[in-house]
């Protein structure tokens, strides 16, 4: 005879599920090692984020709806690499603004702006 599970076995086994498949997550394509602490930090507390949601859903659609949220704050991580490529770009538009405070261009005759 088979055996049904109640609502509840249903909502907890996919809650588990959820929480399981949560706590593996790492970005497509990425792995950890790419992460600086800052970036397993934000990772670490977007899980502990998700699985509060996890467990506080009401329902089997619930779970997957924080379990979706929960993956969308993990993709959003950036990686060493790309921090980098920000604090770079952030520096050259930075140094750009000050070259470009010195003096006003339009002063200059053309052979002086090359």
């Amino acid at each position: 005879m088979a055996s049904f599970k109640s609502d509840a076995q249903l909502l907890a086994d996919a809650k588990t599920t959820a929480i399981n498949e949560l706590n593996s997550y790492i970005p497509s394509g990425k792995t950890l090692a790419e992460y600086n602490a800052t970036g397993k930090a934000q990772i670490a507390d977007a899980r502990t984020a998700g699985v509060s949601a996890i467990n506080a859903a009401e329902a089997t659609d619930g779970v997957g709806t924080a379990l979706s949220a929960a993956k969308g704050n993990i993709d959003a991580v950036k990686t060493a690499a790309q921090m980098a490529a920000e604090t770079l770009a952030a520096a050259k538009n930075a140094a750009k603004a000050e070259l470009n405070a010195y003096g006003n261009v339009a002063l200059y005759r053309d052979a002086q702006k090359a």
